[in-house]
């Protein structure tokens, strides 16, 4: 090809490219396929192609575009990288983990591609494996936070709560404003039963984003080891208004009520949250215990009949429970225990 011919083509790919930082698309590709129709083994005017594509959500053209780039150019790794990418958003997760390798093996610091083979491996419950790839990650992108998350979360997962943390507060310090990360620091300081720092913690997330409603979940769960339940309630009642279907929500605003002996709004949390999920056993269990309170019989022991049936282990709880003292020496009440007892001795 004529060298006139090729500068003119590369003339065309850069107003193709300054078009497209614009964001006009249109004139972009306008200009791109001319640049490609004097000079169609450009790599680079494909993979611009490609990246353009992608941004338009026209994913099998964008694919087209890349397979051209690296067929063109074998060592283009980033061409080879998007490709993964795109190949694992169209499910093929394997071929995309091949196809990450193959950038891996044109560019070993394409961090991204160690990231996402990580992600692939962890969705797969592949969690070591996984984990050996997410440090790639970071050693050769110190500051890719993603990565310092799903580390995080794997040790979180495996009970190495104190490793989890330190992850976890990587992510904030490259990310400040990542809201879940410090919900997810603070869940683990009240899994460790230091509440004061979870509490902060739970606070920096809210402050960050007050609509995400597992911080203000996680908030009156932390209120309530603290003993402050008027304000735990508050925040049950904030996450519930944020999401409507926040089962835990419900059954831990009855608890805190049935604690206060506010049976009939305690009543009416355990049925919210037993309306969202039919086979709840401790909100059975617990509203049963509000109607025993309430010398509701009748309730009590329908309620517990299913708590019972869906946890056998409920029969021990009521035995000792001095909620159903009112109604222990129901014939009714005495029925479901000794049933339960022999069921469980044979």
């Amino acid at each position: 090809m004529k060298k006139n011919t090729v500068n003119r083509a590369q003339n065309y790919r850069v107003l193709a490219a300054q078009f497209y930082e614009q964001g006009n698309y249109e004139k972009s590709i306008q200009f791109l396929e001319k640049s490609i129709c004097m000079d169609s083994e450009d790599p680079i005017a494909h993979f611009m192609m490609g990246n353009i594509m992608e941004d338009l959500g026209k994913i099998s053209e964008a694919i087209s575009a890349y397979k051209k780039t690296v067929k063109i150019d074998p060592n283009f790794a980033e061409a080879y990288y998007n490709l993964g990418i795109l190949m694992d958003r169209r499910g093929y997760s394997n071929k995309a983990i091949e196809i990450y390798k193959k950038a891996i093996e044109k560019n070993p610091q394409i961090a991204g591609a160690y990231y996402g083979i990580a992600i692939i491996l962890d969705d797969k419950g592949e969690k070591h494996e996984a984990l050996n790839y997410y440090n790639k990650t970071i050693e050769y992108d110190p500051t890719y936070d993603r990565a310092y998350f799903y580390i995080a979360n794997l040790y979180d997962e495996w009970g190495d709560k104190e490793t989890a943390l330190k992850y976890y507060n990587k992510v904030t310090e490259l990310v400040p404003e990542d809201y879940i990360a410090f919900n997810n620091i603070a869940s683990i300081l009240e899994e460790l039963r230091r509440y004061e720092e979870a509490i902060a913690a739970i606070q920096k997330s809210i402050d960050i984003n007050g609509r995400y409603y597992r911080s203000h979940f996680n908030k009156g769960v932390i209120l309530d080891k603290l003993g402050r339940k008027q304000e735990a309630l508050w925040s049950y009642d904030r996450a519930i208004e944020l999401y409507p279907y926040c089962l835990e929500a419900y059954h831990n605003k009855g608890v805190i009520l049935l604690e206060l002996k506010d049976l009939n709004n305690a009543i009416s949390a355990f049925s919210q949250a037993i309306r969202l999920n039919s086979r709840h056993e401790a909100s059975y269990y617990n509203r049963a215990c509000c109607y025993a309170l309430k010398g509701n019989a009748k309730e009590a022991i329908k309620d517990l009949q299913v708590a019972i049936s869906l946890n056998p282990r409920n029969i021990e709880y009521a035995k000792k429970c001095s909620d159903f003292d009112l109604i222990r020496e129901k014939s009714e009440f005495k029925g479901i225990i000794q049933s339960g007892t022999k069921d469980n001795i044979n």
